[in-house]
């Protein structure tokens, strides 16, 4: 059972901290929601999100409303600014 479990769910890097989710989709606001542990609707906070598959690809951008299919080890960069 416990090996059923961990084959459905793969290991990313969100900012160098490793975070195991569950194979398959990933969108822009549940990449924020587990770095910073919730997504901020106000309209003066700014979120930036890219990814890369492998140390060897080009970082691709995200914007709210996109999302990516991850694999494991996948990294994303993930930052949040306050523009008042």
């Amino acid at each position: 059972m416990q090996e059923e479990k961990n084959e459905k769910q793969v290991q990313i890097i969100i900012n160098a901290r490793p975070f195991s989710v569950k194979r398959g989709k990933l969108s822009f606001q549940e990449v924020v929601r587990l770095y910073y542990g919730t997504f901020d609707e106000n309209p003066n906070v700014v979120y930036t999100v890219s990814y890369k598959r492998n140390i060897h690809t080009p970082s691709i951008s995200m914007v709210l409303g996109d999302d990516v299919q991850v694999i494991e080890e996948m990294m994303f960069s993930v930052s949040k600014t306050d523009k008042s």
